[in-house]
């Protein structure tokens, strides 16, 4: 499975439930007509789920054997610290036990 696949169907599921899936792209992009955009900031998660009531939960999705990077993880980190629910996910299950803290 790919990564945009696992994204995709955790969107499909918190939807189910719910709650907003939106998807954090980062990184440097080009435009046709050679404009550069610049979106995100290093190590931010790749979805971000506004969950019913409004707290906000990080997932960044992995499909093994990939690992976070350090950004990544400091990331999740700050958002815990900060009271949101955060982690990493590399399947549904890992999800659904991230999501009953909630």
């Amino acid at each position: 499975m790919k990564e945009s696949n696992l994204m995709k169907e955790i969107e499909l599921y918190v939807s189910s439930l719910g709650h907003i899936p939106l998807r954090m792209n980062t990184g440097v992009f080009k435009t046709n007509d050679n404009r550069i955009i610049k979106c995100g900031i290093k190590g931010m998660s790749d979805l971000l789920i506004i969950l019913r009531g409004g707290k906000s939960c990080w997932i960044e999705t992995k499909v093994h054997p990939r690992k976070p990077t350090p950004e990544q993880l400091n990331f999740i980190r700050i958002m815990r610290e900060m009271g949101a629910l955060a982690g990493v996910v590399y399947n549904l299950e890992d999800l659904k036990k991230l999501l009953q803290i909630y």
